[in-house]
């Protein structure tokens, strides 16, 4: 029934959502044996999504499965994502909340859509959002989704966007994909300044950020993200240094922009400084790019001066700008003039902190060894141990057993194991296949001592990356993965951040570990990768329902990369193929499957593929399972089709034996009951 209404919802909106055409109907291609015995798979997998509550869940699970499918089948991976945009249509008695869920997670069904047919994309976004600003938004959500996987999706995503309104993680996006395609994006770029001269409102906090596509902060690092300054009573982003091999013609756009806003008159007080502070730090650009601009932005800036505290045109505001960093012994000298203690310990964990970031370890050890509460004093030792760890790993070559020698003295930690993660990842580059299993093994001893809810993440993980490598234990990491998920409810994707110190303050630090990325859908498919039968019952074993979700996702690349199992041939080549119509016809004895118990327990239903080969005198010689929901049915299936007989027929000329695939389809009624029945393959 689920089947007819997915059909049926995908052909009523596979043209409109209201009045606008959403896809076209792609060309019927015709599978091949392989691919239509691979779709039967995913369709078990559908099946199983289809049964979950959460449709946010649901529809998110099944667009990420026609994304998958969309080169096997176009046809069915369009009927997909139409039916997942039904199920996360907004109903009337949803909440403002329940409301904004279902908008994000269209947004990134949408975003999937837009990998293989933009054009669908933009009249989807076109559809559900009205307003220009919404759309903008919509699209370079989308543009970041896809910057990695598919930076040419994303491009067309940014211009889709831009051509629509300003947003201001436009200039981000550019970033990005500039190391990937800097010849599109800087196309993009021009595109984006232009759009800022043709909005009559444009606001010049945007444009200031803007900049950072071109500048950047002296202090940031390279290739880090934009800084900000304090300026005045406002904050600036900090655009004093240029980014190396900018293209000229690009920054003097720039600036004959920046001329054009600055001079444009605007009652609001705020936006007059902003506008005047980017005067005055274009100025310095514009004697190095184009000092025939140089007059032209002094009289813009000359315009706003009675407009605008004096600081700003004296010169007061900007002293942080050229503010150098106060050397360590001078800086602890202030800090110790504070006549309190808890607000001495919390300027010397700032500047622990600050120097750690930047690898100024002797800094943030004079600062930490001034810390006066002993347990803050350990907390940032630890953070100074992690961050000497992670610079190890920075290095082209990592001393892979330094690295390891110093993660050890560390104290029992979810940051301790993430520093194991990256150390085998590091060992793994080196193809050092011993220490890299070593790594793995201590991370996850000490993500199972630790337990926290992030630790069953790195579990994962592990167990992924055993497995990747050969280690035949890998599946006793895996087993103990899922059943630390299954401690929590309602589990969330981990936060790499470490607070430091009264939650009051506000203190982080980021747990990022170089050539380290987490993710559970990778990290499940890696662990059961080329094992579905196993992948299965792992999947079934995972409660929480977001996660299980992902899980069905990568079941499915599992199943679509699987190299299907082939009849041995008889004497040779001499084995003919027929219809499982035909097949069906000939048997003179036939027995059916039973319905698993185990399986009906765990309410797995779904389709059974099985593919049988039979001799001259109608025996049955082999059986192979194609396709299965798990193994119990695979079992039960094989166990009938082995009772089978056929009834002996002429066999072609030189065919010694007779092969050919049985379809049974396994169903759970409203009352529990199971029943087995012969199915033909479906056909859509």
């Amino acid at each position: 029934m689920k089947r007819l209404v997915l059909s049926l919802v995908a052909a009523i909106t596979l043209f409109n959502i209201g009045d606008a055409q959403i896809a076209k109907v792609p060309v019927k291609k015709e599978l091949t044996p392989e691919q239509s015995i691979r779709l039967q798979s995913v369709r078990n997998v559908e099946q199983w999504v289809m049964g979950m509550r959460d449709d946010k869940i649901l529809a998110l699970s099944l667009a990420q499965i026609a994304d998958l499918a969309w080169k096997t089948d176009e046809e069915y991976s369009r009927s997909l994502l139409n039916y997942s945009l039904t199920r996360i249509a907004p109903g009337r008695s949803d909440t403002d909340k329940e409301v904004s869920a279902k908008n994000s997670v269209r947004r990134r069904v949408i975003t999937l859509i837009a990998k293989h047919d933009s054009a669908w994309a933009k009249t989807l976004f076109d559809a559900y959002s009205k307003e220009p600003k919404r759309k903008a938004s919509d699209s370079i959500f989308s543009a970041q989704e896809l910057i990695d996987s598919d930076p040419k999706a994303a491009a067309e995503l940014a211009d889709q966007s831009i051509q629509t309104d300003i947003n201001i993680a436009q200039a981000s996006i550019l970033m990005r994909l500039r190391t990937q395609n800097p010849n599109e994006a800087d196309r993009l770029y021009q595109q984006l300044l232009v759009r800022c001269t043709q909005q009559s409102d444009m606001d010049a906090n945007i444009f200031a950020r803007f900049g950072e596509y071109l500048f950047r902060s002296p202090r940031s690092e390279p290739g880090g993200s934009g800084t900000m300054i304090r300026v005045g009573d406002i904050g600036m982003p900090d655009l004093t240094a240029n980014i190396p091999d900018m293209p000229p013609d690009l920054i003097r756009a720039y600036l004959r922009t920046a001329i054009q806003i600055i001079s444009r008159l605007t009652p609001n007080a705020e936006q007059r400084k902003v506008k005047y502070a980017l005067g005055y730090m274009m100025v310095p650009k514009a004697q190095e790019f184009a000092p025939n601009l140089v007059p032209e932005i002094v009289a813009a800036m000359a315009s706003l001066s009675t407009q605008v505290p004096v600081e700003y045109v004296e010169g007061d505001a900007y002293k942080y700008l050229t503010k150098k960093e106060s050397a360590p012994e001078d800086r602890i000298k202030e800090i110790e003039k504070t006549p309190d203690s808890p607000t001495r310990d919390q300027l010397y964990l700032d500047m622990a902190l600050n120097a750690a970031r930047k690898e100024k370890f002797d800094t943030a050890r004079l600062a930490q060894s001034k810390i006066e509460e002993d347990a803050l004093k350990s907390e940032v030792d630890a953070v100074i141990q992690f961050a000497e760890v992670r610079k190890a790993l920075k290095a082209k070559n990592p001393d892979v057993g330094e690295a390891a020698r110093m993660t050890n003295k560390l104290p029992e930690s979810f940051d301790k194991a993430l520093l194991w993660l990256g150390i085998a990842a590091a060992a793994e580059k080196a193809k050092d296949r011993a220490a890299t299993l070593e790594n793995l093994w201590s991370a996850r001893d000490t993500a199972n001592r630790v337990g926290d809810e992030r630790c069953p993440f790195l579990l994962m993980h592990a167990a992924g990356q055993l497995k990747t490598n050969g280690d035949p234990l890998s599946g006793i990491v895996l087993g103990e993965a899922l059943k630390a998920f299954n401690r929590f409810e309602n589990i969330k994707d981990p936060d790499f951040v470490r607070p430091i110190g009264l939650k009051a303050t506000g203190n982080r630090y980021y747990l990022d570990v170089p050539g380290l990325k987490i993710s559970f859908q990778d990290s499940f498919f890696k662990a059961v990768s080329g094992d579905a039968d196993n992948a299965v019952y792992a999947v079934n074993d995972i409660t929480d329902e977001r996660l299980r979700g992902l899980a069905y996702v990568s079941l499915t690349k599992i199943l679509l990369e699987r190299k299907l199992p082939s009849m041995a041939a008889v004497d040779g080549d001499h084995v003919g193929t027929v219809s499982e119509d035909l097949l069906r016809k000939s048997a003179a004895k036939i027995a059916m499957p039973l319905y698993p118990a185990e399986s009906l327990r765990k309410k797995i239903a779904g389709t059974v593929v099985g593919e049988l080969q039979y001799d001259a005198k109608g025996y049955v010689t082999d059986v192979k399972i194609l396709v299965s929901p798990d193994t119990s049915m695979a079992n039960s299936v094989e166990d009938a089709l082995r009772q089978w007989k056929f009834t002996p027929r002429e066999l072609e000329a030189n065919k010694t034996a007779i092969r050919g695939k049985v379809t049974f389809s396994f169903a759970i009624d409203k009352t529990g009951k199971g029943a087995v029945n012969n199915a033909a393959p479906v056909v859509r």
